[in-house]
């Protein structure tokens, strides 16, 4: 099973272009939404998925994290909680292990 995460940008749309150019399947395709991306993102997102669907792939599937009571928890929702920047205003990685990877890996 090929499952692609799709990033909303430059790369992640090559990538799934020449993965369709040179017939490599794509079964699922993931984008991990944090709830701060730009407008111009999510719009992508829309155009993408009928370019997608016109090509007989699937759509992308958005995931979102949940904390441990079922609530949807942004980015900015937990910094503000936390009093906190986000860790990469730090040089650390852990919004993306924890709002893009880890989300996707439960799904």
């Amino acid at each position: 099973m090929n499952i692609v995460s799709f990033g909303g940008g430059t790369n992640s749309t090559a990538m799934i272009i020449g993965m369709y150019q040179h017939k490599i399947p794509i079964d699922l395709i993931l984008f991990a939404d944090t709830g701060g991306e730009q407008p111009h993102t999510y719009a992508f997102i829309e155009t993408f998925n009928r370019w997608l669907v016109e090509r007989g792939l699937p759509e992308i599937t958005i995931v979102q994290y949940y904390n441990k009571y079922g609530d949807r928890l942004t980015l900015e929702q937990e910094c503000i909680n936390s009093g906190t920047l986000p860790s990469t205003a730090y040089g650390f990685k852990r919004c993306s292990l924890k709002h893009k990877i880890g989300t996707q890996d439960k799904y």
